[in-house]
C-alpha cells in the first residue's frame, strides 16, 4: 500500500503512475469550485476497474443545512466561502459526467460533530432503524460514495 500526498490539480501527476483505490473523508466539500476538475483527474490517476471512496457531508440534514446554508451557521462553523455539502444528486451526476461508473451515493450517520457523550449512546441504539426508513435516512448527516473508474 502506499500514500502519497498532491496537489491534483497543480503537480505533475505522471510520476505517481496509476491507483486502486482513491478515497477521502470531508475533501471534496472544500473543492466544489473545481469538483468537475477534480473528479476528472482522480479518475485518470485510477486503474480500469479500480475504485473511488469518499465521505461528504449533506446538505439536507438540518445541521448541515444550518451550517453551509446560513451566514449565522457559516460563521459559527468558520466554513472556508466556496465551501459546500451536495444533494446525493449532485454528486451523482458529478462523478458519471467525470467517467465514474457503478456510482452510488448512501446517505447515513446520524451521529453529529461536538454531540455530548450521554447523547451519542442512544443515537447509536436508534442509528440502525433510521438508516433502513428511506422517510429519515435523507437526514442522515453524510454521504457515502463510492465508484468504479
Amino acid at each position: 500500500m502506499r500514500f502519497e500526498k498532491l496537489d491534483l490539480l497543480g503537480d505533475d501527476l505522471g510520476r505517481f503512475g496509476q491507483f486502486d483505490m482513491v478515497f477521502g473523508n470531508g475533501i471534496l466539500h472544500h473543492l466544489v469550485l473545481r469538483l468537475n476538475d477534480v473528479l476528472r483527474v482522480l479518475h485518470s490517476l485510477t486503474n480500469p476497474g479500480g475504485g473511488l471512496a469518499f465521505i461528504e457531508p449533506n446538505i439536507l440534514n438540518p445541521y448541515c443545512a444550518f451550517i453551509f446554508g446560513t451566514r449565522v451557521g457559516r460563521r459559527l462553523a468558520k466554513l472556508e466561502p466556496d465551501e459546500m455539502a451536495f444533494t446525493p444528486g449532485q454528486l451523482r451526476r458529478a462523478l458519471r459526467a467525470a467517467g465514474w461508473r457503478d456510482v452510488t451515493v448512501t446517505t447515513r450517520d446520524f451521529l453529529l460533530p461536538g454531540l455530548p457523550k450521554a447523547v451519542a449512546g442512544p443515537i447509536l441504539a436508534i442509528e440502525p432503524a433510521l438508516e433502513t426508513i428511506a422517510a429519515t435516512r435523507w437526514l442522515a448527516q453524510s454521504h457515502f460514495i463510492s465508484a468504479r473508474s
